[in-house]
């Protein structure tokens, strides 16, 4: 089996055609649903499992609904022209132990970011805003593309400990 790269290790090239955008969007409005399906029926105990110091599908979850504030407040901040993205943290309040209650937080959360951007034009997909952490400029839809490779990247890591 390949070992997936760690998050921190992705490279980007933000170089996808604006026509793109109404895929990324897609992506972005199914995460929640493949994640509601790929953990029907899982037990509480394989949900709380901890392989060695990695996090549980529990705690994968939480952090998928802790980010939703960040790719939204992005998203924000882009709408807004600022030059570069505010520091923010992660929104410990959507935590729970409750994977019914992660599982609706996340779809919520996820459908304001969701309403916010599905009709965008191009001109306003394909504004501008400095990534400090990347340390170049990326457009909207760039931001929209790095938040669905972060859904997918933690969808592989909760498949994998399904396994």
């Amino acid at each position: 089996m390949i070992t997936q790269t760690p998050w921190t290790e992705r490279k980007f090239e933000f170089n996808l055609p604006v026509g793109v955008f109404p895929v990324i969007v897609e992506r972005l409005r199914g995460a929640p649903i493949r994640l509601q399906a790929m953990l029907r029926d899982v037990t509480n105990e394989t949900l709380n499992q901890r392989p060695g110091d990695k996090w549980s599908v529990l705690e994968q979850v939480n952090h998928l609904c802790n980010c939703e504030e960040i790719w939204l407040g992005r998203v924000n901040d882009i709408l807004a022209r600022k030059e570069v993205f505010e520091r923010r943290t992660l929104n410990a309040e959507l935590q729970s132990e409750d994977i019914e209650v992660l599982l609706r937080n996340f779809s919520v959360v996820r459908s304001k970011l969701i309403a916010l951007v599905e009709n965008m034009d191009e001109p306003t997909a394909s504004l501008t805003i400095n990534h400090p952490r990347l340390q170049k400029p990326i457009r909207l839809m760039d931001a929209l593309f790095s938040t669905a490779e972060h859904d997918d990247h933690h969808l592989a890591k909760i498949r994998e400990l399904l396994r």
